[in-house]
């Protein structure tokens, strides 16, 4: 039974691959920014039952908000790994990377698809052409 739970929690997550950098401090004790290459980092699939994802797919289809702000609110919510986040978010170019890597396009297709408010919103967009 364990092992089935843990593949339902496997496949409720993705795996993106990017570099960010994180601050460190030198031998001489100054600050300085330190590039952490081509990291594989596990993001969890937006979920219909998730108020937070419902909240932040809601704000995508209304293309309000500032794309940097959409990439941090992604990560902070998507991130499965918890002792990464300060790092990861402290790159703010990096979350968009991620926010506009493919991977991510595809889960956002996949959790809109069955979604009736965006099936009507699509509706009405190609009623006014």
């Amino acid at each position: 039974m364990s092992q089935e739970k843990n593949k339902i929690d496997l496949d409720n997550t993705y795996e993106v691959v990017v570099s960010y950098h994180v601050v460190d401090i030198d031998d001489k004790g100054k600050l300085k920014e330190v590039k952490k290459s081509n990291q594989k980092i596990q993001f969890y699939k937006l979920q219909r039952r998730n108020m937070a994802h419902s909240r932040f797919a809601t704000k995508v289809l209304e293309g309000t908000t500032d794309p940097m702000d959409m990439a941090l609110n992604f990560v902070d919510i998507c991130l499965v790994d918890e002792s990464i986040k300060t790092d990861l978010m402290g790159d703010a170019l990096a979350c968009l990377e991620i926010y506009r890597s493919e991977i991510v396009g595809e889960d956002f297709r996949r959790f809109f698809e069955g979604w009736e408010y965006y099936q009507n919103l699509l509706l009405k967009l190609s009623q006014k052409n």
